[in-house]
């Protein structure tokens, strides 16, 4: 059996989950880092990342207050590039209209 082989830049768990996620053929692989998500895509892996189980959350009701949940991860450090931010905030403005 040959050894997957991966960028030397992707961390070691980043590997190992897409490695799991193709084994198990899992749903979605939960994932931020941008090269373990280039590389699930092109592993035909569906992905969502920590952005998109917030607004899914929100979109069920599960969540309260969307911008400041969306401010209190930029708060912990979370970095998110202002254009996915206001596109976030104004479907988010769509769905409570």
């Amino acid at each position: 059996m040959r050894t997957p082989t991966f960028p030397v830049t992707l961390h070691r768990g980043e590997r190992q989950a897409i490695l799991l996620a193709e084994s198990v053929r899992a749903d979605v692989l939960l994932i931020d880092e941008q090269s373990g998500r280039t590389i699930a895509l092109t592993r035909n892996i569906p992905l969502s990342g920590t952005l998109g189980v917030l607004e899914r959350a929100d979109r069920m009701g599960l969540v309260s207050n969307f911008p400041q949940a969306l401010q209190r991860l930029k708060a912990s450090g979370f970095f998110i590039a202002e254009t996915l931010e206001q596109q976030l905030l104004d479907r988010h403005r769509s769905r409570s209209s």
